[in-house]
């Protein structure tokens, strides 16, 4: 628990009016939520520190952000997201369902980021009271500190992100039991915490050669805060790339993954078990604009970061570079950059998020994929939807097989249509191909999901047909209601609505 006790007792040279933030500085005006450190404040803040942002918690009050002068808006933001992570309900767990007390007794305990230029033991002055992180532990998402998982940069700039955002919110949210501690939100949780960090360490599953720093931690009493981070920072892929050591956090923790959690922690797993913290990271990841390629979110050996970035859920590109994302098997929120994408949500109900109002845009259809590009210019570009069941813009959110109705364009000698409509309890879709095509025909609901798969075969030219009987791909029947078929070829996407009546 980096600095947090030991700075209780803070230079005298710091007055009691620097020492906390007031609540009272506004960022609504900023885009992305940072700001330059207003100049009328503290004169402490102003003189050594330059970009501010904070989380404002449910009750008004807010837990302070603020960077040095090396410190890049990108970081900021990064850091904001991780502590947005960790105090998002999650909903239906034992401790999570509602975090609103946890983030209101933060702001009551006057929790603060301090974050420094350089790494830990550079500067170190001037010193200020609250939760310190490094510029050098800032691992924005997607930026080549995230991409490069090679040891050396392990070494230089491990993501640390994590730990001592969790370390705030530990401390200053949850609460410690014991002495040198905040009164916290969630006592009940914390003696399970506890009770998990006291086996690991009985048990050498924690701590591991660690003996005089154990020692020193047993003194500040903050066992429970560095184990339950060892734990969270392997649950959430950090460590799976590292191959300096066995397990986790520098080999200390005998696990490295999720997996090894479960099969070597079995207290520390249960504490991920439907307690507090998410499966998967609920903020919106905004990749660094140097990111190029195709940034990959389903865990792939060959690509190493994907240990972490299978866990997140909401992408979004930045900068200019005609840069991709490819979702994983979740309900993903994926958008793009001001250059061309492709936004591939593979598995799950995934949308596409788009900045304009919906009348700005324009659609075309090639095979499975829909091309969507903004009319104005210098904002979203052209994006490329493949897997993606709804479309998210300014002003509305729509189903893509409702777009794909309106957009299409049928051309005089292609046919495309279902009889009887309405129906019950079958339909017959009869369709005709120009040239010999690979032939796909799918069912969706009104909410964009995949309801049945009737076609996907090789076929001539010519007139063909299909009977629906109003079942699912399990072999279930479906509800009454509105339907959409949809019909690709190598060259043409159309479709059509149905209604079936019981």
């Amino acid at each position: 628990m980096k600095n947090v006790i030991t700075l209780l007792l803070i230079t005298m040279t710091l007055s009691l009016s620097a020492q906390f933030l007031p609540d009272d500085i506004d960022i609504s005006g900023s885009e992305n939520g940072v700001i330059l450190v207003p100049a009328n404040i503290d004169a402490f803040w102003v003189n050594n520190f330059s970009l501010y942002t904070k989380y404002i918690t449910p009750n008004g009050g807010s837990i302070h952000i603020i960077g040095q002068s090396e410190i890049s808006i990108a970081q900021m933001v990064q850091v904001r997201n991780i502590l947005t992570h960790y105090l998002m309900d999650y909903p239906g767990s034992v401790f999570g369902s509602d975090k609103s007390a946890v983030a209101n007794i933060m702001a009551e305990n006057n929790a603060q980021m301090i974050i420094y230029n350089g790494h830990d033991g550079e500067f170190n002055v001037p010193e200020a009271q609250g939760q310190w992180l490094f510029e050098d532990e800032i691992v924005v998402d997607g930026s080549n500190w995230y991409i490069d998982t090679s040891e050396n940069m392990y070494e230089e700039h491990r993501d640390a992100t994590f730990e001592e955002t969790l370390h705030m919110m530990h401390d200053f949210g949850i609460g410690v039991d014991g002495p040198n501690s905040h009164e916290g939100a969630l006592p009940a949780y914390q003696a399970e915490i506890r009770t998990a960090q006291s086996n690991a360490l009985l048990n050498n599953l924690w701590g591991i050669s660690a003996s005089d720093w154990i020692a020193e931690l047993t003194e500040e009493n903050s066992l429970s805060q560095e184990y339950l981070a060892s734990v969270i920072d392997s649950y959430y892929g950090l460590w799976g790339a590292y191959t300096g050591s066995v397990g986790g956090m520098w080999g200390i923790y005998v696990a490295k993954t999720r997996e090894d959690i479960s099969n070597l922690d079995l207290m520390g797993a249960e504490l991920l078990n439907n307690k507090y913290f998410s499966p998967y990271l609920q903020y919106y990841s905004q990749l660094s604009s140097e990111f190029d390629g195709t940034f990959i979110m389903q865990f792939d050996l060959e690509t190493p970061y994907t240990h972490k970035s299978q866990y997140l859920l909401n992408v979004n590109l930045t900068g200019t570079n005609n840069s991709n994302i490819s979702g994983n098997n979740q309900d993903n929120l994926l958008s793009g950059n001001l250059g061309n994408n492709i936004l591939d949500g593979l598995d799950g109900e995934d949308t596409a998020e788009f900045e304009g109002l919906y009348s700005s845009y324009s659609f075309s259809f090639n095979g499975a994929n829909t091309v969507i590009e903004d009319q104005i210019a210098g904002r979203d570009g052209i994006d490329t939807v493949i897997n993606v069941e709804f479309l998210k813009f300014y002003d509305q959110t729509i189903p893509l097989v409702e777009l794909s109705i309106e957009e299409s364009v049928i051309r005089p000698d292609f046919r495309l249509t279902n009889y009887p409509n309405p129906f019950n309890p079958t339909t017959r879709i009869e369709y005709n191909i120009t040239e010999n095509s690979d032939v796909r025909i799918d069912v969706f609901n009104t909410k964009g999901q995949l309801v049945n798969s009737l076609v996907d075969s090789r076929q001539n030219a010519g007139e063909h047909s299909v009977i629906w009987n109003g079942m699912n791909q399990d072999n279930g029947s479906v509800p009454s209601g509105i339907y959409f078929y949809r019909l690709q070829t190598n060259k043409t996407t159309v479709t059509n609505k149905m209604l079936l009546l019981k």
